[in-house]
């Protein structure tokens, strides 16, 4: 079986091909919306946004190969199908991160902390219009968001390093880096910055 930051980057390329995109709102609209029942006709955002169970029925029959990767998805006791991962939108990013809820202790967060994190690199970026950096790195970099996101603010960057001390992180990390084709970046098992011994015009960090 291929590794699994290999399989999501498949799922989410497939998913761009469909036209997909999904911004992920806080927990407690989720839950609400959860608790409603279905939130409109767009089955893929149900399915690989809001983490919806439903039938194999409702699921395209491109996707339903993957229903028994148990990576992907669980399956309930009603024989219904939940995706165990979410992807979301940030600009022109398509982003794998952990499912709804995110109760494990390896969860990858992504939501609206990251999108006002995004808002502030923007901001940074606006305000340096000469600011040209060749390095990034991320502390911390979950899925990765923060040091892509700085891929599209800064189209010199040579070199971004994502850095988590998660395994799991990492595995989304690597799959948003093939998934949005981010030649430069490359993720990193590391301590803060216990693998990075390099200079750096950029560091960046969006702790929870």
């Amino acid at each position: 079986q291929q590794p699994f930051s290999d399989r999501l980057e498949s799922l989410g390329r497939r998913l761009r091909e469909d036209g997909y995109r999904f911004r992920t709102p806080t927990p407690l609209t989720h839950s609400r919306v959860l608790a409603r029942g279905r939130s409109g006709p767009d089955e893929m955002r149900d399915i690989f946004g809001w983490n919806q169970p439903v039938p194999a029925a409702r699921i395209p029959a491109r996707y339903r190969a993957i229903l028994d990767d148990p990576d992907l998805f669980s399956t309930g006791a009603d024989g219904r199908h939940r995706a165990k991962v979410r992807f979301s939108t940030l600009g022109g990013l398509l982003l794998a991160h952990s499912g709804y809820p995110t109760e494990e202790a390896d969860a990858v967060f992504l939501g609206p902390d990251t999108y006002r994190f995004a808002h502030a690199l923007q901001a940074f970026c606006d305000r340096a219009p000469g600011f040209a950096p060749k390095t990034c790195v991320d502390i911390g970099t979950g899925t990765g968001a923060g040091g892509l996101f700085c891929a599209a603010l800064f189209p010199g960057l040579g070199e971004i390093a994502l850095l988590d001390v998660n395994p799991r992180a990492l595995a989304f990390a690597a799959a948003n880096i093939a998934l949005n084709d981010v030649a430069a970046a490359d993720a990193r098992h590391s301590d803060i910055l216990s693998a990075w011994d390099g200079q750096a015009d950029l560091i960046v960090a969006n702790p929870p």
